[in-house]
């Protein structure tokens, strides 16, 4: 049920129309610093993840996938379609993304609201950050669910900051 949410959340929200298959590609990775405990610079995740980026009208809202990869090559990119989908919304130099999402049982709820870019910093190079904000509660209104995490948005603290500088290679 969770997944259809998701998918609905994500067909819901919508993008400028225009294209930016610039971005398109595959990249490798050059620095990918995480801060595991909040939002600070982080420090080098010991991994240069390759990903795929591509964009493209998804349930008839412009979107761009965000895949991982095993190699440079694109046939070794993980594409799971719609689960794929990063960034819903086009910005002036490239793609950016708010999700929110309640996940619990019984009456402890974990709230999240996770924010995510997708920039040209050069061309050819990107930089990729996620961020995780998050609380846990007893009670939120209207429940444990995007909407209860959208209403205690101003209640959460960064958990987490990922952030990776990467080139196209393919």
């Amino acid at each position: 049920m969770r997944g259809i949410c998701a998918l609905l959340l994500i067909a819901g929200c919508g993008g400028s129309g225009s294209s930016v298959a610039a971005l398109d590609g595959v990249y490798q990775s050059s620095s990918d610093d995480e801060d595991t405990m909040g939002c600070g610079a982080g420090a080098p995740s010991g991994t240069l993840p390759v990903f795929r980026i591509e964009s493209g009208a998804f349930l008839g809202t412009n979107a761009a996938k965000y895949e991982l990869c095993t190699s440079t090559t694109p046939s070794s990119c993980l594409d799971l379609g719609l689960l794929s989908i990063r960034f819903t919304v086009r910005t002036s130099d490239g793609w950016a993304d708010d999700t929110y999402g309640g996940d619990g049982s019984g009456s402890t709820c974990l709230l999240t609201h996770v924010i995510s870019t997708l920039t040209e910093s050069s061309a050819g190079h990107v930089q990729v950050v996620f961020e995780t904000h998050s609380v846990t509660t007893t009670s939120p209104s209207p429940g444990c669910t995007p909407t209860g995490a959208r209403n205690a948005e101003s209640t959460m603290t960064c958990t987490k900051r990922e952030v990776m500088i990467a080139a196209r290679v393919n």
